[in-house]
C-alpha cells in the first residue's frame, strides 16, 4: 500500500509539469550537487581536525558556521539564475544570451565553494593562532 503511494508520487513528479514541481527538481538538484562538491572538499577536512581535539574541532566548526552564509548566498544567487533561466528565459534572454547567464549561474557556483573553502581556511589559521597564543601564555 505504501509503496504503491510512493510509486504513483514518483511518478507524478517525474511526469508533472507543474512549475512548483520543476522549481523544486532544480533546486533539490542544484542543492544535492552543491553539497556533494562541498562534502567531497571540505568533509575530509573536518574529519582531520576532529582527530586534532574535539574542543579544537568544535572551535572550528563555530567559527565556520558564522561566516560560511556567505557562500549560501552565492548559492542561492546561482540557483536563482538557472530558476529564471527555466520559467522566464524570454525575458532573461533580451537582456544577454542564454549562454552568458549559464556562465554567470556557473560563476555564483565556483564563488559560492571559494567562499566555503576561504572562511573554512580562515576559521582554521583563527583558530590555531589562538591556540598557539595561549600555548606561548
Amino acid at each position: 500500500m505504501v509503496i504503491s503511494r510512493l510509486q504513483e508520487l514518483y511518478a507524478y513528479i517525474q511526469n508533472s509539469n507543474d512549475p512548483l514541481i520543476v522549481f523544486a527538481k532544480i533546486a533539490l538538484v542544484s542543492l544535492v550537487i552543491f553539497s556533494g562538491l562541498r562534502y567531497v572538499m571540505i568533509g575530509n577536512l573536518f574529519r582531520m581536525i576532529k582527530q586534532v581535539g574535539r574542543e579544537v574541532n568544535k572551535s572550528v566548526r563555530r567559527q565556520y558556521f558564522r561566516h560560511s552564509w556567505v557562500g549560501w548566498l552565492f548559492f542561492i544567487l546561482g540557483v536563482a539564475v538557472v530558476e529564471l533561466l527555466v520559467f522566464r528565459g524570454d525575458f532573461l534572454i533580451s537582456f544577454m544570451n542564454f549562454d552568458m547567464w549559464i556562465c554567470i549561474a556557473t560563476l555564483l557556483f565556483f564563488i559560492s565553494i571559494f567562499y566555503h573553502l576561504y572562511f573554512f581556511t580562515e576559521s582554521l589559521i583563527t583558530i590555531f593562532k589562538q591556540r598557539m597564543e595561549i600555548e606561548k601564555n
